[in-house]
């Protein structure tokens, strides 16, 4: 069994977002909206080989359709409006890592061919194993894309694609408004800040900040 996390520049429309949740029909496990990052987080999986590769070119159509950065505003980093493409190998499935390549290689050719859209590959599906943090960074300035065009699209921008083993992400709410302290935290628990490597442990040889210890 796949899974796939795709994740979507809109959080605030709610006529909208229903939408992009029908699209999905049956393979749709979740769908969770943030109107402060304007993004919403779509799970698809399903029984067959293939319901989540149908099911986000499902998703991925209405979002072209519907959603656009022109004009965009949120917290969250962004390529695009369908921003990224995650798939996932679940394990005991019996569905091998190499499954997930192949249905991220695929869906990239698809995207930036039906839509010219550009992708940039990351995880086990780019060939040079960039990480997303480093796509968002180099995208259009260091690094091209893989597939499609060489510029952003003009409504739908870019599309990072990858293929990654499943992880857990934590948004925390600090109860102080100290920007500083957040930046703390972040770089020492994030691998792109210098603190934890992403491998799914905790625990990274050095203590978190006390935020109480800041207010």
């Amino acid at each position: 069994m796949l899974e796939c996390v795709a994740n979507v520049s809109e959080g605030r429309d709610a006529g909208g977002i229903d939408a992009l949740v029908w699209a999905c029909r049956n393979s749709l496990l979740d769908v969770h909206s943030d109107p402060d990052h304007n993004r919403s987080v779509f799970t698809l999986a399903g029984p067959g080989a293939h319901d989540a590769e149908e099911a986000v070119r499902s998703l991925a159509v209405a979002v072209a359709r519907s959603v656009s950065v022109v004009g965009h505003v949120g917290v969250h980093p962004k390529l695009g409006a369908l921003d990224v493409v995650p798939f996932v190998a679940l394990d005991g499935t019996g569905s091998p890592r190499g499954d997930a390549v192949e249905a991220a290689l695929a869906f990239a050719r698809w995207w930036s061919d039906a839509f010219e859209v550009p992708v940039f590959l990351y995880g086990d599906a780019s060939p040079g194993k960039a990480t997303l943090p480093q796509v968002r960074r180099d995208a259009f300035r260091t690094e091209q894309p893989d597939h499609g065009p060489s510029a952003p699209h003009p409504s739908l921008g870019a599309t990072a694609v990858g293929a990654r083993p499943p992880l857990v992400a934590v948004n925390c709410d600090l109860d102080v408004a100290d920007l500083a302290v957040a930046r703390r935290i972040a770089s020492a628990v994030r691998e792109a800040g210098g603190g934890c490597p992403a491998s799914g442990r905790w625990g990274c040889g050095s203590p978190l900040p006390d935020a109480r210890r800041s207010r």
